[in-house]
């Protein structure tokens, strides 16, 4: 089981490496390798089995007051983390922030008094099975 898991991880932190472009915080624009949100604005997509998970980025203003994240309508056991700065915020066990409940129950973070720049969101399957899920961010200035 270990070595199940320590395959994706590590392959997840060598692509990340070799496609990392960063993010400033006087910048809008968040690294292309992650799929960018738009504020409010709430996606369907899947994780297909042995993928292991997905990554998104929201830009947050100066001035926000939270940042607020929700994966919910679950089809597997589905993990959330946050990361601020650049997609390296989310290698391996470093994160920022984590939801992670077991099971299909819903995940949510909330950032309270952000700082600008990129957040950066990995969706991991937990069970490695695939799914469906919905995500949202929200920024509330």
């Amino acid at each position: 089981m270990i070595k199940k898991i320590i395959l994706p991880i590590t392959v997840i932190l060598l692509a990340t490496i070799l496609i990392f472009s960063g993010c400033t915080t006087s910048s809008s624009s968040c690294d292309s390798a992650a799929s960018q949100l738009t504020d409010g604005s709430q996606i369907s997509d899947s994780i297909s089995a042995n993928l292991f998970s997905k990554l998104y980025s929201v830009y947050v203003p100066s001035g926000t007051s939270s940042l607020t994240v929700v994966l919910d309508n679950l089809q597997a056991d589905f993990d959330l983390y946050i990361g601020y700065g650049s997609i390296e915020s989310l290698q391996g066990e470093d994160y920022d922030w984590r939801s992670n409940n077991y099971g299909t129950s819903s995940e949510s973070i909330t950032v309270s008094n952000p700082q600008e720049g990129c957040y950066y969101i990995q969706i991991t399957d937990y069970s490695n099975v695939g799914g469906s899920f919905s995500l949202v961010a929200n920024v509330y200035e």
